[in-house]
């Protein structure tokens, strides 16, 4: 990702004004930390490698849906 690319994404979040940004478990956190700190956004890891105690499918998509909504309200 350029430094343009960075500074495009920085724009499309103020101008939004989303309220987080969303990495995957494992997925190196530096960039999206810098661009939560420089626009005031949370930025929220998702657990996407890992099934609920219950091992189903529609809880894990459930769970992953809800953290979503969680963090954009």
């Amino acid at each position: 990702m350029s430094a343009a690319d960075l500074a495009g994404l920085k724009k499309l979040i103020e101008q939004n004004q989303e309220k987080a940004i969303f990495t995957e478990l494992g997925t190196p956190p530096t960039i999206a930390q810098a661009i939560g700190r420089e626009t005031g956004v949370k930025v929220v890891e998702l657990s996407t490698h890992i099934l609920p105690a219950d091992g189903s499918y529609f809880t894990f998509m459930r769970n992953l849906a809800q953290t979503i909504v969680d963090n954009l309200r």
